[in-house]
C-alpha cells in the first residue's frame, strides 16, 4: 500500500472507498470519496480525511477508462498533489 492507492475499508455494514494520503506506522490516512451500504452508493461532496488501521484497508485493483483518468487528474489538481498528478498523467500518456 502506498500514497495515492485507491482502497476500500469495510466498517460494519458499509464500505468506504477512497485514496491513501499518507501512511504513518500502522495507520493509513484516507481521503473518503464514497460510502456504499448494500446497493446504495453515496458520493461525498467534500472528501474527508479519515484514519484507519492498515489491516482494515484493501488496495483496489483498478483499470480506468481515459475519461475516468481525466477526472482523477482533475482531482489531483484540485488537491494540489503534484506527485499524484505526475503519476496519473504519465499513466495516461502510456
Amino acid at each position: 500500500m502506498k500514497h495515492s492507492d485507491w482502497v476500500q475499508v469495510l466498517i460494519l455494514d458499509r464500505i468506504i472507498v477512497g485514496y491513501v494520503d499518507v501512511l504513518i506506522g500502522d495507520r493509513v490516512y484516507v481521503w473518503k470519496v464514497c460510502e456504499v451500504r448494500g446497493k446504495e452508493r453515496k458520493y461525498l461532496k467534500k472528501h474527508l480525511l479519515s484514519s484507519y488501521y492498515k489491516n482494515q484497508c484493501t488496495v483496489m485493483e483498478l483499470e480506468l477508462e481515459t475519461a475516468d483518468m481525466k477526472e482523477i487528474i482533475d482531482l489531483a489538481l484540485a488537491t494540489h498533489d503534484k506527485e499524484w498528478f505526475q503519476e496519473l498523467t504519465d499513466r495516461l500518456i502510456m
